[in-house]
């Protein structure tokens, strides 16, 4: 029974790899007939990590310091996807020296890379290449969906560095109901201990985790959407260049699918303060910097039940909420923030002025 389980496994495995590979050329097929990512001009940063990031030059060089830090299971691009949606090109024309985070593409070897290695070794190494080339020791953080648990983490751990931290579509708290995603965590064998650690996850199984948490919003929501842009060519546009960055969908690393499966979905170690990093257990009590928290009242991936609990505990004196509505043309609703027409003709204005009026709080209070 075990010979027969393990052979099972092994052909899952190489059936999913497969379908990463499969993933890809119908990527480069996209990109070919002009659906690729349309960002703007920007350079590569190493930063003595795996990570790297995107440095984008901004007008006026003496802007505040701006870290954006996606999902490290797909692309960077949903933050920079054409000129007319892209959250990158936002910050910018409002005078922020942008710097976006590239997570490293997995391979054999980084198995071993878990959550404290993005949360603090490789986001902490991020802010070090940040402060030698902007000269700026804090930032404006910002993260989307687990991008923004993990910026949640390392603004605990390391609140002097954060000038204001936002979160979009980010979920932090895991207690039992608060998400269909953590409902089918709780519902997984865990895993600690046996092969998954010592294995890179293909994306595709990710991807398919993802449908069996939710089809709505992995399934009905993406053909609805389909169907609704099909009489306005822009918002039809729009959709399969969302379509096509879904198919950059990312290997993981075992100890971090471990480690995001067992000791936040199941345990909800961050609320409970059993996180540690760099050596000290952080919590949302820990975070003191100004906080934006961008939700959806009905996002299936990151509902007000699984952000709002954990920053109720936050000790931050600001602590604002944004929502944004649902969009056509935009694929999936969980990045309708990052991509919607109406995200960026309403909300985002309104979330950079929030920041720069927090940048202009600090400088007067330094002053």
């Amino acid at each position: 029974m075990t010979a027969s389980k393990n052979m099972i496994e092994v052909l899952m495995s190489a059936a999913l790899t497969n379908m990463d590979a499969y993933r890809q050329w119908l990527g480069m097929v996209s990109d070919l007939v002009g659906l690729g990512p349309q960002p703007a001009p920007f350079h590569t940063l190493e930063t003595g990590s795996p990570l790297r990031l995107r440095v984008y030059t901004p007008d006026d060089p003496r802007g505040p310091a701006a870290l954006l830090v996606p999902a490290p299971i797909k692309g960077s691009d949903i933050w920079d996807l054409r000129p007319e949606q892209s959250v990158v090109r936002r910050y910018l024309e409002r005078g922020f020296r942008v710097y976006l985070v590239e997570w490293p593409r997995v391979g054999p070897g980084q198995e071993h890379l878990g959550l404290e290695d993005y949360a603090e070794t490789m986001l902490g190494a991020a802010l070090n290449s940040i402060a030698e080339d902007s000269g700026q020791k804090a930032v404006h953080l910002a993260g989307h969906s687990i991008g923004g648990t993990f910026a949640a983490m390392h603004c605990a751990r390391h609140p002097e560095r954060i000038r204001s931290l936002t979160l979009l579509g980010s979920p932090l708290n895991f207690t039992a109901g608060s998400s269909q995603i953590g409902e089918v965590a709780q519902a997984l064998e865990r895993t600690t201990g046996s092969t998954p650690a010592e294995e890179v996850i293909p994306g595709s199984m990710l991807s398919l985790l993802g449908v069996m948490a939710s089809p709505e919003a992995f399934v009905t929501e993406r053909a609805s959407d389909l169907m609704a842009a099909g009489n306005d060519p822009d918002r039809m546009r729009l959709h399969f260049m969302v379509e096509r960055w879904t198919l950059d969908e990312r290997p993981m690393p075992g100890q971090l699918f471990v480690d995001l499966i067992e000791r936040l979905y199941r345990d909800n170690d961050f609320v409970e303060g059993r996180i540690a990093l760099a050596g000290r257990l952080v919590s949302p009590a820990d975070i003191g910097e100004a906080v934006a928290s961008v939700m959806h009242p009905e996002c299936q991936v990151a509902p007000p039940s699984a952000v709002l609990p954990a920053t109720d505990r936050m000790a931050s004196a600001r602590r604002d909420v944004f929502w944004y509505e649902s969009e056509t043309g935009v694929s999936i609703q969980h990045v309708a923030m990052m991509v919607g027409p109406g995200a960026h003709a309403r909300m985002w204005p309104a979330l950079l002025d929030w920041a720069l009026a927090e940048e202009g709080a600090r400088a007067e209070s330094v002053g």
